[in-house]
């Protein structure tokens, strides 16, 4: 059996780009130390801005296993 961990991401939208607030990488990195293993990366919402649509946010999915 496993048990998931979702991480929300949230994304700054400037004039020109678009950054996420955090560092994914590092994310990433503290959560395998942690023995979660990077499953997906999912961008669920899209916000209409200008007859435009854009993500506001991506969550990274992790997984483990569970031990009886």
């Amino acid at each position: 059996m496993y048990e998931y961990k979702f991480v929300r991401v949230s994304l700054d939208r400037g004039l020109l780009e678009t950054r996420p607030d955090m560092d994914y990488r590092r994310i990433v990195d503290n959560q395998a130390r942690e023995c979660w293993r990077f499953v997906q990366i999912f961008s669920p919402s899209v916000t209409a801005h200008i007859g435009a649509g854009y993500d506001s946010y991506f969550e990274l999915i992790f997984e483990r296993e569970v031990k009886d």
